[in-house]
């Protein structure tokens, strides 16, 4: 195919005509958008057909590559094949005639590669654009099927989809992790320029350009930002994930949906492929331990909190978890030193005060119990079962009255427990009459 050369007088045109076609991008599927037909949407007819069909076998070849069934594939490429301009043409090829054109133009030197990473970022933006008139926030939304399916989407899955559209039509698109829960992207621009892009935000989903050198500190895939007024508000630190870590979180987000229902067996073989995927990740392990202990399995649950914890010393999670396990397994004092450190790391974390105040109560240490549980109930007050283990502190001192108050608060805040406070009024025999 001959490429005409273009000329900075038509190519200044074209950039205008440009910003007009990412200004009024639209989904047929939910018209959201309003726009009229632009005339200038002509000149991009030709080659649609053929563009489209290399741009969805690219679609298709990168979902399959994340270990997502063909039928997954195909349900995308349906999905965006519906993705129409006000002219009924489609979104994906234009963008990518955009790219392509302005590539040739810096090339034949009829723009700079600043001007080209203008560009770059227009197609970003009108790229997004298409995405969030299509696909709204959801939290735990992450997987591309149920995606596609409910048309809703986390962080996680806005990531996914802007690396495998953002990808298929020429962009450099990676996806990166800008906190332990959040995940964003962010795109390579051709004057060695970056932006990060973040979807959950509603609008302003791009950042200013960012230079390496000048605005990070660190190297390879880990950096901080010097800017702490940066667009990503979590800790201004970034990871940015290869493809295998890529597919490593896919396996993690599916380990912790099983782990929230309960379902500890199933959980545990995601988190492995996780971990298979990123043998660095100290979340998967320490929620691979979590699922163990659903299984009671607390050998092995304690292992992996002792890798999370080897892999990030400062995992309040990890030692929290570790704590537990140890006090199912009536290791109280380690359990303490646990919580203990947890508590040194978050001082408002006021289930490790609770978890130590048991540990504490049943090492026979009712003061030292009591005050814990009398913090965890100052950090919060609606803390019921704080209350109910709190009176049995009580209860072993002999304050009575105590006693009793903790368990009237603790049947007040949570009406299930009525049956343990009786059991434990005739244990002490306590003078409390339930009506």
């Amino acid at each position: 195919m001959v490429i005409p050369v273009i000329s900075k007088t038509v190519f200044r045109k074209y950039v205008i005509v440009v910003a007009l076609i990412l200004l009024t991008m639209v989904s047929t599927l939910n018209g959201r958008g309003k726009a009229r037909p632009l005339s200038q949407f002509a000149g991009f007819q030709t080659h649609t057909s053929s563009a489209s069909d290399d741009i969805f076998q690219q679609i298709r070849q990168q979902v399959t590559a994340m270990e997502y069934p063909a039928a997954t594939a195909d349900n995308l490429v349906s999905m965006v094949s519906r993705w129409k301009t006000p002219r009924g043409q489609s979104v994906l090829p234009i963008l990518q005639r955009i790219l392509f054109r302005s590539q040739e133009a810096c090339k034949e030197g009829h723009i700079s590669r600043t001007q080209l990473a203008q560009t770059e970022e227009k197609v970003v933006a009108g790229l997004c654009q298409s995405i969030k008139s299509e696909i709204a926030y959801k939290r735990n939304y992450f997987d591309l099927e149920t995606i596609i399916g409910y048309r809703h989407a986390n962080c996680f899955g806005y990531a996914q989809l802007l690396c495998i559209l953002g990808n298929s039509i020429g962009l450099t698109v990676s996806a990166m992790n800008v906190s332990s829960e959040h995940v964003a992207n962010i795109v390579e621009l051709s004057d060695g320029t970056m932006t990060v892009v973040d979807l959950i935000r509603s609008n302003n989903f791009l950042s200013e350009r960012i230079i390496t050198d000048s605005e990070f500190e660190g190297e390879g895939s880990r950096w901080t930002y010097k800017d702490k007024n940066h667009i990503t508000q979590e800790n201004k630190t970034i990871h940015i994930l290869d493809h295998n870590e890529l597919i490593g979180e896919i396996y993690f987000c599916r380990g912790t949906m099983q782990y929230m229902s309960g379902r500890g067996a199933e959980a545990i073989e995601h988190y492995d492929k996780a971990i298979e995927r990123r043998p660095q990740c100290a979340r998967a392990y320490n929620n691979r331990g979590g699922a163990r202990l659903i299984l009671s399995d607390h050998a092995d649950a304690i292992a992996d909190f002792n890798k999370a914890i080897e892999l990030d010393p400062t995992y309040v999670s990890a030692y929290h978890n570790r704590a537990n396990a140890y006090l199912d397994t009536e290791e109280y004092a380690k359990a303490i030193v646990d919580y203990t450190r947890a508590i040194e790391l978050n001082p408002q974390f006021a289930k490790a005060y609770f978890g130590r105040g048991f540990a504490h109560l049943s090492l026979g240490h009712y003061d030292e119990a009591i005050n814990d549980y009398t913090q965890a109930i100052q950090l919060n007050p609606t803390y019921a079962r704080a209350y109910y283990t709190r009176a049995i502190g009580y209860a072993q001192l002999g304050e009575r009255a105590e006693a009793v108050h903790d368990m009237m608060q603790a049947i007040t805040l949570d009406q299930t427990l009525r049956n343990d406070v009786e059991k434990l009024c005739a244990e002490f025999d306590l003078n409390l009459k339930l009506n």
